[in-house]
């Protein structure tokens, strides 16, 4: 695991939740520094679907709601990297397509980043035996929500 061999706190609630039961969807919150982390998690016995909702609770303005997410259709077609982008394009969206670990985390199976009313949303699916990979989801998203926190300070100032 990438942060110091120790996994997440959510990722071990959701392996604990999980181990009893095939199937099943368990919904919890998590918080850190100003953020609240919302987890809605659908799981079977391959894989996990997870919904998260991140919000700053010092935040008050609503986002335009936009999403981006791969395209894997013309990926194949051009070989090379494409994006498709929904919904109201806004200066917020710039951070969307620029930064390095949202692009990182729009590598998971069918994922969509976006934003939504006053949250950052993620929505993906990950293989119910990696958990390393669950693990560095959730790290990969407290440290996307520390950048967007510096983006919008940037947007404040300009």
């Amino acid at each position: 695991m990438s942060n110091l061999q120790k996994a997440h706190t959510s990722a071990e609630v959701i392996l604990d939740k999980t181990l009893r039961s095939t199937q099943g969807s368990r919904q919890f919150i998590n918080r850190f520094n100003n953020w609240t982390i919302e987890s809605n998690v659908i799981w079977n016995k391959r894989k996990f679907k997870l919904h998260i909702k991140c919000r700053n609770s010092s935040l008050f303005q609503e986002f335009p709601t936009c999403y981006i997410k791969r395209s894997v259709f013309l990926e194949i077609i051009s070989r090379s990297e494409m994006l498709k982008f929904s919904g109201e394009k806004s200066k917020y969206t710039d951070f969307l397509h620029t930064d390095y670990l949202v692009l990182q985390l729009l590598d998971f199976r069918c994922s969509k980043i976006g934003l939504e009313g006053k949250n950052f949303v993620f929505k993906g699916n990950i293989k119910r035996k990696n958990i390393e990979e669950l693990s560095d989801l959730y790290w990969s998203l407290e440290e996307v929500c520390l950048n967007f926190n510096s983006f919008l300070e940037s947007v404040k100032q300009n």
